[in-house]
This record gives C-alpha cells, sequence and structure tokens, in this order.
C-alpha cells in the first residue's frame, strides 16, 4: 500500500483499504485469506479461492462443526454471530441457519476486557437484526458466564450501563 501513496500541496495520502482496479488486488486477497486460514486449510477440510470458501466433509454433522468452527471462531479483529431458529426436518428438531454477521472491531472496541466484547457484541447484534426479533419471543444463548451475571447486577461502568439499558 505505500506504493500506492498520493502526494499533493496539502500532504501524502495514502489508501487504508485496497483501492479497485490495483492489478495485484486479487493476488493480496489470496493471500490475505489463507493467512486467515491457514490452519483449516492444512488440516484437509477447506479450500480457498479468493473470496469462495468451500468446506467439504464426509457426514453432516462434521459439515454443521466445520461451519460453525470457521463463522463463529473466537476473533479479536471482529464480532460475529450466527442466527439459528428452531425448526423440525423429517420429523426431528433441528436448528436451522438464518444468517452470519460480522464487524471489525474499533480500535477501541479491541481494547475492550472480554465481559465488555460479549456484551457490545450481543447489543450490536441485536439492533444489527431487530427486524428478526421486532414483535416476536426470542431466547438469547450467552456461553460467557461473567456476563450473565454482570447483566443482573448494578455497575458503574458506563458502556455497560448504557448496554443494559439497549438489551
Amino acid at each position: 500500500m505505500q506504493l500506492l501513496r498520493i502526494i499533493c500541496h496539502m500532504g501524502i495520502y495514502e489508501y487504508t483499504r485496497m483501492p479497485f482496479g490495483i492489478k495485484n488486488a486479487p493476488a493480496h486477497f489470496q493471500r490475505m485469506m489463507v493467512t486467515i486460514f491457514q490452519e483449516e486449510i492444512l488440516e484437509g477440510w477447506m479450500v480457498i479461492y479468493i473470496d469462495e470458501i468451500i468446506i467439504y466433509s464426509e457426514t453432516w454433522e462434521e459439515y454443521v462443526k466445520y461451519i460453525d468452527r470457521v463463522l463463529n471462531a473466537e476473533c479479536s479483529q471482529g464480532l460475529g454471530e450466527a442466527l439459528h431458529q428452531k425448526q423440525i426436518v423429517d420429523g426431528e428438531p433441528r436448528e436451522g441457519l438464518i444468517c452470519y454477521i460480522f464487524r471489525k472491531l474499533k480500535d477501541s472496541e479491541a481494547r475492550y476486557g472480554a465481559t465488555q466484547t460479549e456484551c457490545l457484541f450481543l447489543v450490536w447484534a441485536l439492533e444489527k437484526l431487530h427486524y428478526y426479533f421486532e414483535g416476536a419471543v426470542f431466547e438469547v444463548y450467552i456461553d460467557c458466564t461473567a456476563l450473565k451475571s454482570s447483566l443482573n447486577m448494578k455497575t458503574t461502568n458506563r458502556h455497560m450501563l448504557r448496554w443494559q439499558i439497549a438489551i
């Protein structure tokens, strides 16, 4: 990206993201994807070609496990979640996938503790997917026990207080 600087009388400007039309952008993106998913590729159940991720397995259960591993992985760079709905398939209750959402953490958010990050994520996901929840009864499953207890207690942390009100 340093080679794409623009120098003018107002200063030096540099792209923060890969601009459209640059010749090596696809190769750069491919390298980034391979770097991010290196472990999964080496395990032999994932293939990546630019922005296409192919996950394959022998059984449906294994496939679902791999999908969840990729899309619900703990990440220090962003927030992501899968929205599921209870369904009955072939007479058996299952959770059906509705959508996945993701966003990158801001610099200040990356410094939050685990409980604050989980709470931020919950509020963000509820706001982002509000059209699924408005007027409906729904359950939220949280694996962070610290967040469960902190949502029920009084706090002096301004972020947590604001998020408690939002929830």
